[in-house]
């Protein structure tokens, strides 16, 4: 999550250098999502780990402040949102 905050940082100072020309920098930075990807990620860190790969997911989720992973569906109608 550190290359978010990093991100996020990144396009909060481009977004105030930019305004002056009226041009908006909007960031969709979503976490961990219950995708592919993820679902390998969690068993390589639970093979790596010892754990399981179900462990390995609620341990991510209960990092997340709502307490559940992203559904890509969601991730995907903020980007639509923004697009519009």
């Amino acid at each position: 999550m550190k290359a978010q905050a990093q991100t996020l940082g990144y396009l909060k100072t481009l977004s105030q250098e930019v305004a002056a020309d009226g041009v908006t920098v909007n960031a969709v930075l979503p976490g961990y999502t219950l995708t592919e990807r993820e679902a390998a990620l969690a068993a390589a860190t639970a093979a790596r780990t010892g754990r399981s790969p179900e462990e390995v997911r609620a341990g991510w989720t209960a990092a997340v402040p709502a307490a559940r992973l992203a559904e890509p569906e969601e991730i995907g109608e903020a980007i639509a949102f923004l697009c519009s």
